[in-house]
């Protein structure tokens, strides 16, 4: 009721003063103490005299009336009331009435005639648009479904697939209005279920006292049948298992199935039903030979710790060859760390590069700092970078084919590590490589690491202004394109992180730009 109140004071611009309800609706304290510190008066009906609140249990009649009607004009299960029920409100609310002279209830609250042009038959057929992806080209590109009504708030229609029993809200519709739903299979099951004949079956029970080797069980049960009938209230009548004798000693319970209980040699060798553990799933499991094409895609070469990777030559040398590029950009510089400063940790990612065949072209490792622990407004602030869209590269690409240019790829290698830092961002030293003497400092970092929050960021800011140095200029609409023109020759080029999209009317131009 809360935000029925509110909406209908933001809509009609005025004050709720009071609500008439049925004594025996909207009685509790917290309802009464809300309307008293709003100011709402609430006034009641006496007692089994709804005639006194009489407006509405009539409004009320004719909603239920014409969702009846709705129901049966179409033969449709009575399990679709709430929404039937929904659309009658709908439907009465853009109708006529005596209660407005000359007006509908929409109109009177609203101060605006409603649109009618979209109300469909109820229950008819509607084809609903398909809108998922990946759809094959044979694939049906509409669902057949049933007219509900229509979505509240939203412009679009409320739909049923009685196949899936699931609800769609849809706006691309096609109505069939001239023919229904035949409801007839589904009236039926409902009838076939109602007085359908069901078995229950129960295990027997197996009592094993624990102080004696002798054992005492119950009779092997059968399963036994309920049945109904017109009178019976759905209750099966089942027999219970005979009581294990009391006996001396802790009893334990075990549950065994009645087919397999009367094979079994004694109650010991009994255990719980359906358990298999993992050798047993070995043993019963077919073997699986793979050729050496597909052992490529499930092969684990990669290590996972450092010390792993450094027992192998090839990883060896990658983790070489990464601090050897970070040491001559002059990255880090080493220092003690500052008071109320927290270093952040790096680690070893490895990665092996392979051509189509499967075959292992490239050992490569990167040093990546654990930026997942940074604090904004200390270690970093702004990590927005800029990268050309797809639509964009497209575009450069029907530019170079219009023109006759040529379109040149260009990936900058360990581009991150160019970016320089504006904050003071303090790292440990790499895993198994600190200097010996010196493992308590830390490296203040002078250039971005890959991993950081704002490394995307700074590696744009140092190319944004290595290209303003060469004499592009940035597209103001796209800040991913860059344009230089000259008297001979035009260049453009697109970045998208670390790769450069290059096309121009002189291959000179390219080439000299790429040196």
């Amino acid at each position: 009721m809360r935000k029925v109140f509110r909406r209908a004071e933001v809509e009609a611009q005025r004050k709720v003063q009071a609500l008439r309800t049925d004594r025996g609706e909207f009685t509790s304290r917290q309802f009464a103490a809300y309307c008293e510190g709003n100011g709402i008066k609430h006034y009641l009906t006496a007692p089994y005299t709804p005639q006194q609140n009489g407006v509405v249990e009539r409004r009320n009649q004719t909603v239920v009336g014409m969702a009846r009607s709705l129901l049966k004009s179409k033969n449709m299960p009575g399990t679709l009331w709430g929404e039937v029920v929904s659309t009658a409100v709908y439907i009465l609310n853009r109708s006529p009435t005596k209660s407005v002279e000359n007006k509908t209830p929409y109109e009177a609250w609203f101060k605006r005639k409603p649109n009618i042009e979209h109300l469909r038959i109820f229950g008819c057929v509607a084809y609903a648009k398909v809108t998922k992806l990946n759809l094959s080209k044979l694939a049906d590109k509409a669902t057949r479904t049933v007219m509900l009504g229509y979505e509240t708030n939203t412009k679009a229609y409320r739909l049923y697939d009685p196949a899936t029993k699931n609800a769609i809200v849809s706006r691309d519709v096609v109505f069939d209005e001239e023919k229904g739903w035949d409801w007839s299979k589904v009236l039926e099951k409902e009838n076939e279920r109602a007085k359908d004949i069901f078995t229950v079956t129960y295990p027997a029970v197996v009592f094993s006292r624990t102080e004696h080797d002798d054992t005492i069980q119950s009779e092997p049960s059968t399963s036994k049948k309920a049945t109904t009938n017109e009178n019976s209230e759905f209750e099966p009548t089942i027999e219970e298992p005979p009581a294990a004798p009391s006996t001396p000693g802790t009893p334990q319970m075990t549950v065994v199935d009645d087919e397999k209980h009367e094979d079994q040699g004694s109650a010991s060798e009994v255990g719980p039903q359906g358990y298999r553990n993992i050798q047993e799933l070995m043993d019963i499991a077919p073997p699986c030979n793979l050729e050496d094409e597909e052992l490529y895609f499930i092969g684990t070469d990669e290590p996972s710790p450092v010390s792993e990777a450094k027992q192998n030559s090839s990883w060896k040398h990658a983790m070489e060859e990464e601090l050897k590029s970070i040491l001559e950009n002059d990255t880090w510089n080493m220092v003690d760390l500052p008071a109320g400063q927290k270093p952040i940790g790096l680690k070893w990612v490895f990665k092996l590069k392979k051509d189509p065949s499967g075959k292992i072209v490239k050992h490569k490792a990167r040093l990546v700092a654990k930026g997942y622990v940074q604090r904004k407004g200390v270690d970093y602030d702004e990590v927005f970078a800029p990268v050309a869209r797809l639509e964009t590269v497209r575009m450069l690409a029907a530019r170079a084919a219009q023109e006759g240019w040529e379109m040149h790829h260009m990936d900058v290698k360990s581009a991150f590590l160019n970016g320089e830092l504006l904050e003071d961002v303090f790292v440990q030293q790499p895993p198994r490589y600190e200097t010996k003497g010196e493992e308590h400092r830390v490296l203040k970092l002078n250039k971005a690491l890959y991993g950081l929050k704002q490394a995307p960021r700074a590696w744009n800011a140092k190319l944004d202004a290595s290209l303003m140095n060469l004499g592009f200029i940035r597209c103001p609409l796209e800040h991913g394109v860059y344009l230089r023109s000259t008297e001979t020759a035009r260049l453009i080029v697109g970045v998208y992180v670390d790769d450069l999209v290059i096309i121009g009317s002189s291959i000179l131009e390219i080439n000299k730009f790429k040196s």
